[in-house]
């Protein structure tokens, strides 16, 4: 029998590198091998591991024996340590402990904003259960005969094959540089992060177009819900732009809809805000990132006259619409965070 391999490291800390030039994620790599020579590892790397995922590397992560690892000690979320740094927006602090038993029976002690909570890691998108009155809604709405998927005007990620990092080092995309202020008038506007926006010329070489780059559309963080449930399910949802033709975005947003009026963006924007859509939303969303769970969100024509009413009015018109029974209709209210006009940024707020 061979002996056991004795750890080369008492202790190993570092923060590893995130993304491979092929956006394939390293540091499960470094997570694994921290626990083959070292006694204690101490790494900080992003919080897409914790969800049921298997793509892009997280394949190696994404098994029960490394979910339910009772070496695991604790695991910190932390929120923009790494502001600007794409992929980075959510970052865990993994302690863990060789021979270490947390004593949690396959959970694992997780802490947010300072507050622990014993937490299973799903591996398996089957095993995250939404709530029946979500799965409910979810059926009406999607049985209904003019059902059309949200998903159908909703961006993939980069609609316009921007990197966040793009502004850091434009050489690396071989890009030009952005403005920091409009040079001409026919200057496009950028938006990168967080609101902020910069300008580039009408030429720019994009690296993608869409259809609406020419029209209104409306910008959505792609971390949309931060899932964390203290302010209701799907979490709270950061505000969203109401963005004018000739107007682009970095992976920070994804962009929804395309409209030849601004009448029509900003009554998207409010649907996007009712608790209705986000309720629809949270029913396949498995992490803060919403790129892809759109499906059971109906798209809207906005020929009804009732999008001039508020949002709050306007989610009881929608479940008018869609004769949600009361019972549904209470629990959406009760569970999803409240979004108003302020919300939106670029809204005038006078729709007739």
């Amino acid at each position: 029998m061979s002996k056991q391999k004795k750890p080369m490291f008492d202790f190993i800390i570092g923060n590893p590198p995130y993304q491979g030039a092929n956006h394939q994620q390293l540091y499960p790599d470094f997570y694994l091998a921290s626990r083959n020579v070292g006694q204690v590892s101490c790494l900080i790397f992003p919080t897409g591991w914790q969800q049921p995922k298997t793509a892009n590397n997280l394949g190696k992560l994404n098994k029960p024996e490394i979910k339910t690892d009772p070496q695991i000690v604790s695991i910190h979320n932390k929120h923009n340590v790494f502001s600007g740094v794409p992929g980075a927006e959510w970052t865990n602090v993994v302690l863990w402990q060789k021979d270490y038993n947390n004593g949690l029976d396959g959970a694992q002690l997780v802490y947010t904003d300072g507050v622990a909570t014993p937490t299973l890691l799903l591996w398996d998108k089957s095993q995250i259960e939404k709530p029946v009155e979500i799965q409910t809604l979810a059926s009406l709405v999607m049985s209904n005969p003019s059902f059309v998927s949200a998903q159908s005007i909703t961006s993939v990620l980069k609609p316009y094959g921007l990197r966040t990092d793009v502004m850091d080092d434009y050489d690396k995309y071989n890009l030009p540089p952005f403005f920091e202020t409009q040079q001409n008038d026919d200057d496009m506007r950028v938006y990168v992060r967080r609101y902020e926006h910069k300008w580039i010329p009408a030429d720019y070489p994009l690296p993608k177009t869409t259809a609406a780059l020419h029209k209104y559309k409306v910008f959505i963080p792609y971390a949309w819900g931060n899932m964390s449930e203290k302010t209701g399910l799907g979490g709270a949802f950061s505000d969203i732009i109401i963005a004018s033709p000739e107007t682009a975005c970095t992976e920070t947003y994804l962009e929804s809809g395309c409209f030849d009026s601004l009448r029509d963006a900003e009554k998207h924007a409010k649907y996007l805000m009712t608790r209705f859509c986000r309720a629809l939303l949270y029913a396949n969303k498995v992490s803060q990132h919403s790129t892809t769970a759109w499906g059971a969100v109906p798209v809207q024509d906005y020929s009804e006259p009732w999008w001039s009413l508020s949002i709050e009015e306007i989610d009881e018109k929608l479940m008018d619409k869609y004769a949600v029974p009361q019972p549904i209709r209470d629990f959406v209210k009760d569970n999803i965070q409240t979004k108003n006009e302020t919300n939106i940024v670029n809204f005038r707020g006078a729709i007739c």
